[in-house]
């Protein structure tokens, strides 16, 4: 089902429930909001031919007593559960991160070492070819 035909059928299911007509529905919505939408309008939202104007969905959902997430399919819990698995995620990122900064100093520090110990190896070569040279 698509998303147009869908959230028509929640506003005519709420209407009906409210027990309003689409001329008393939409006499009310257009009170509410000081504009001028025609039942033909509705009644194209509630058959999935054209959807509300974005601004409109609030005062929508509020006339048909329901909040924004309901009127598009949208379980509330569902919502807090990924939330909660967001704030998851992201500590798990902090966490990681935190790790890989740790790494890339531990990396820096045995490079150093690197470094001193390539300079040592080479002096030590050196002094020995040049002992070796005068022993020759």
């Amino acid at each position: 089902m698509s998303k147009k035909k869908f959230l028509g059928e929640k506003i005519a299911a709420h209407r009906d429930k409210l027990k309003l007509n689409r001329q008393e529905f939409i006499n009310k919505l257009n009170e509410l909001l000081g504009t001028s939408y025609s039942a033909q309008a509705l009644y194209s939202w509630e058959k999935g031919k054209s959807i509300p104007p974005a601004d409109l969905v609030p005062p929508l959902a509020n006339l048909l007593e329901m909040n924004m997430l309901e009127l598009f399919g949208i379980d509330a819990s569902e919502i807090e559960n990924m939330a909660r698995d967001n704030a998851e995620h992201i500590l798990e990122i902090q966490k990681l991160r935190k790790k890989v900064e740790a790494q890339e100093r531990e990396i820096q520090r045995l490079g150093g070492k690197l470094e001193a110990t390539e300079s040592f190896m080479d002096k030590l070569v050196s002094k020995l070819r040049n002992s070796e040279e005068l022993g020759s």
